[in-house]
């Protein structure tokens, strides 16, 4: 009898989880906290902390964890120190590395329930190089996984080209935690937005699959036929001074702000002072700002290809999604609201009806109505009391 068996049996109706991640972050510990609100038996193993990327982009480093989370070793063994191990089902997130692959195959070897979870591979040549892995990924789900967890509907496709029954998936996004509220503004933005008509803004590391080179020549545009329009580009520049470089050159130094990153508790005040949300990226599995700024109530503008946007924007309800990487296409959505500052207010009154989709909450009641249609737990039980 294999664990999901013994779950389904178990007359307590208790849902035991064990989570592996990479690394603890704080959109994700929100969904944590309110797995364990609706009664589940939760366990969290980091087998990394935090990176140095994530560092210079303002995550502070972890010492110290919540109880029933805890660091591990990128080994296999650890999977025996995981309390009840053998009774919980373990959501391991993909084939990414040599430690998650040796723990999914360690787990369906020892018949304990797991479940997938991840966005979709990046593309290009990269896609193609590790296909071998994702294709023997794919069996492995096939195989023995209750379940492939999809984050956001962009995925869902990418995991069938993997070769991942369909049958096997369900759509589980990332949960949007929010940076805590505040009735005040970020000082240097707020300062620099004084006069703005509008304010755009894009939050995250600074680098070309971000889009922000087609976010600065689109500026171009905008300022040129509404001069008090501004964008301000926060996160940390990881162009080696090329961005900065490019404005000195372009005389955009007074409308274009490099705010630098700012930490997640802070997060708040500068969202306070903008008027839209711009991410352009050449691929963004989910892109968390676009939740942020919904929760906000912000207008968003966003590329196709980040997975967020098929989730959290109605093209020009409360936003735009745009073609990834067409500049012209950015030009035309930044335009509307630089020619109709009412417009990103009535599009942003909208946004909290779709963050509200995928607040940690909502996620942890889907991730439960999961377990209960892959599982067939009794209605009487916790999970389907919590889903309900």
């Amino acid at each position: 009898m294999n664990s999901a068996q013994r779950m389904r049996d178990d007359g307590r109706g208790m849902v035991k989880l064990a989570v592996w991640m990479n690394m603890p972050g704080h959109h994700q510990s929100g969904f944590f906290e309110a797995l364990r609100r609706c009664g589940v038996d939760l366990c969290v193993n980091y087998y990394e902390n935090v990176t140095q990327r994530r560092r210079e982009q303002g995550w502070p480093q972890v010492l110290t964890l919540p109880a029933g989370e805890r660091f591990v070793a990128s080994e296999v063994s650890e999977l025996y120190e995981t309390p009840e191990w053998q009774e919980r089902i373990h959501i391991v997130p993909g084939y990414g590395s040599r430690f998650t692959r040796k723990l999914s195959a360690e787990l369906s070897r020892r018949r304990v329930a797991w479940i997938h979870w991840s966005e979709r591979a990046r593309g290009g040549a990269r896609w193609v190089l590790t296909y071998p892995l994702k294709a023997w990924y794919a069996r492995q789900v096939n195989r023995s996984a209750l379940a492939a967890l999809a984050i956001g509907e962009l995925t869902r496709p990418d995991f069938i080209r993997w070769g991942i029954d369909p049958a096997k998936i369900s759509v589980l996004p990332y949960s949007g935690l929010l940076p805590p509220a505040t009735s005040e503004t970020d000082a240097e933005t707020a300062a620099f937005a004084r006069d703005a008509a509008p304010l755009f803004i894009y939050i995250g590391a600074l680098y070309p699959g971000k889009g922000v080179d087609l976010l600065i020549e689109a500026f171009v545009h905008i300022v040129r036929a509404h001069p008090k329009a501004r964008l301000a580009l926060v996160g940390a520049d990881e162009s080696r001074g090329r961005y900065r470089r490019v404005l000195e050159e372009r005389g955009l130094r007074q409308q274009i702000l490099l705010r630098g990153a700012v930490p997640f508790e802070s997060l708040g005040a500068v969202l306070e002072a903008a008027d839209v949300l711009v991410l352009p990226s050449r691929y963004d599995g989910w892109g968390m700002t676009i939740a942020e700024a919904a929760g906000f109530g912000k207008a968003v503008i966003a590329s196709d290809a980040c997975g967020a946007t098929a989730h959290l924007i109605r093209h020009d309800w409360n936003g735009f999604a745009i073609p990834s990487g067409d500049m012209m296409a950015l030009v035309g959505a930044m335009q509307r609201y630089a020619g109709d500052p009412d417009l990103a207010r009535l599009h942003g009154k909208r946004s909290p009806k779709l963050y509200a989709e995928v607040t940690p909450e909502r996620n942890a009641e889907r991730l439960l109505s999961i377990l209960d249609g892959r599982l067939g737990m009794h209605p009487g039980t916790a999970a389907s009391r919590a889903a309900q």
